[in-house]
Parts: C-alpha cells; structure tokens; sequence
C-alpha cells in the first residue's frame, strides 16, 4: 500500500510541476525578448534506421544580462499507446559555433514526466563561468537517433517533431531538410502546439529529399515532419517500444483504481442508500390497528408498522389532583427532570 501512496504522491507531484514549469514558462517568455532568428535542419535517414541530424540555431538574446547559453530538449520517451511507450535514443555528438566568443560546452541530463512514462534529455549549451557579450549566438548541434521510424501497410515514414516545443522564444526562418533513401514519396507537415493540425507554410520534394518551411512559431510551438519512403529500404523501420514506463506495477494500478471506484461508489450512493434507509426507517411508526401515539394493552401483540399521517391522533386531557402534599414531596414523586426528552420531542419548557 506505500508503494501505491508514492504513486499517488508521484502523480500530483508531477501535475503541481508541470503547472508551475507552465507559470514560469510563460512568465520567462514574458519578461525576456529572446528570438530564434534562424532555425534550420538537415536530416538524413540511414538504411539502417540510424538518423543523422544537424541543427543551426541563430540565438538573439533578450535585454536579460549574464546569459551563459541555451538549452536544447530532445524527447526521448513518450507514451505510444494505453500499455506502452515509444523510446528514442538520442546521441549528442559535438556542439560548434562559428561566431567567435561563444562558449560551446555543454552537459546533458535527463527529466522524466507523467509519472515516469515521459523523458526528456536535456542539453544544456554555455559556460556557467562566462557570459555572452554579443547579442546572438550561433550553434551548430550534431547527433544522431534511433527510434525515429514507423511501418505502416504499403510503406514506411519518418515521422518526428522537428524541433520540439520547449522553447521559451519565438522562431523566425525555421527550415527542414530530410533525405531518405529512394527518395521521398509523399509529404505531411504541421505547425503549432502540440497535436497541431494545422499545415506548415510550405511542403515540397526537391531532387529526391523532403523540404519543410515555417515563417514563423510563438514560442513553446514547434514543427512536425513526415516523409513516406517505400517499404523495404530500411532494416529498423519500427518504432522501439517498451512497456509502460511508469512507476506503479499493474497491481498498484489495479489499487489506484479501486480506491478511485470506492470514492465515485461513496460519492454516489451515499445519498441514494441514505434516501432508501429514510424511507424505510425515517417515518414516523405505530402499533397496527391502534390510533398514533397509543400502546397495546398488557398481553397484547401488535406489529409496529408505519404511520398514516392522514390518521389523527388522539387527546385525552386529565384534570390535576388536588394534593396536600408539599411542593418538594410532589417533586420527588415525579422524579428527575428530562431536558434531554424535550429537545427530542420538540417541547418548549
């Protein structure tokens, strides 16, 4: 039962993180005028499923001082369908810049989401001990990836989100080249956030390679790419999946749905068990065939069941005895007094 505590923890960890990784996005965009004034790429797909990629990011910094770089995310694990994931391996092989001043170290780490069924590798680029003094920075960022191909019936695509939606700038010139082997068949391209369908600005096969063009992108939207190639050219032309990468075993899962099922249970029948029990118990009742508010006599059976309100009930009046007695002996006669049987009954002292 811990475990399936730390996965409920996990859970709304990651939904109070993703909120403020949201707030901070937006409030960095806000207060910063970075541009991505050149986003370009070339793509080329191996027959082996190997992708070879290049990026040329032209960076202008903001009025912000004291930057040291940029940082670059790739996906690397994302959700495929209900029971797995789809796993791309991303290999950073050099960052170059070929403005003079700019630092172009960089290190790598990597950030899991959605309860561990997400990952992101993160690449960040710059000196954390100098500062960028000129207003853009060229980088020039080289890697390969596997994982990046599907199969369909008839044919194969490459399929990828070119340059991914973690930017906190917007993108001016944004490019694709991709070459495939025998040539690109049939092109898709979109432009937006993510799970856009709205089309890039233009589309086109030159000399046998694939070529995509955004004018523009706000920032935390990106561009996706598909290019078909025809079937058998490529050994790994599947995608790489592995179960769901989350935290919780299918019997944790199987108890997270149960608590949740007992909670929707209790939050609607609550009301419905405590309607019946009214009906069945919350009237007023009497003894069958005597008026309300009388009793058997002694020896008598009689069933209690629920009262009629239309039946009336009875009153009989006794007039006082006189007493000789002193106030103080009467009392004791009638016993303690009862405050208790007033409020239940409704009576007013």
């Amino acid at each position: 039962m811990s475990r399936v505590l730390r996965g409920i923890f996990l859970a709304l960890a990651g939904l109070l993180l993703a909120v403020g990784f949201s707030v901070a996005t937006t409030t960095t965009a806000s207060a910063a005028t970075d541009q991505i004034e050149k986003y370009s790429i070339e793509y080329e797909m191996g027959t082996d499923g190997v992708l070879q990629a290049k990026e040329t990011i032209v960076w202008r910094f903001g009025s912000d001082s004291g930057r040291h770089g940029i940082d670059r995310y790739f996906v690397t694990r994302e959700p495929y369908d209900d029971q797995q994931d789809a796993v791309y391996t991303v290999d950073v092989e050099s960052v170059t810049s070929p403005d003079s001043g700019v630092a172009t170290q960089y290190s790598e780490n990597t950030h899991e989401s959605d309860g561990g069924r997400g990952e992101q590798l993160r690449l960040r680029i710059g000196d954390p001990d100098e500062t960028i003094s000129s207003p853009t920075a060229t980088y020039v960022i080289t890697y390969s990836v596997k994982g990046a191909m599907r199969t369909f019936s008839g044919y194969d695509e490459f399929y990828w989100d070119a340059t991914g939606s973690n930017w906190t700038a917007p993108m001016t010139d944004v490019s694709v080249r991709a070459t495939v082997p025998g040539g690109a068949q049939e092109l898709s391209c979109f432009a937006g956030p993510v799970q856009s369908d709205q089309p890039c600005s233009s589309k086109k096969v030159a000399d046998g390679a694939a070529e995509f063009t955004q004018a523009s992108l706000p920032a935390a939207q990106g561009l996706t790419i598909g290019v078909k190639i025809k079937s058998g050219l490529i050994t790994d032309n599947a995608p790489h999946l592995e179960p769901d990468g989350s935290k919780l075993s299918a019997g944790e899962k199987a108890g997270l749905l149960a608590l949740a099922g007992v909670g929707a249970v209790s939050l609607i029948g609550s009301p419905i068990v405590g309607t019946l029990w009214w009906r069945k118990n919350g009237r007023d009742q009497r003894y069958a065939g005597l008026a309300p508010g009388t009793v058997p006599l002694p020896g008598q059976q009689a069933p209690v069941v629920p009262s009629d309100p239309d039946l009336p009930i009875p009153v009989a009046f006794t007039p006082p005895q006189q007493s000789t007695a002193s106030p103080e002996r009467a009392a004791a006669r009638r016993g303690p007094t009862r405050p208790w049987l007033a409020r239940t009954t409704g009576w007013q002292w």
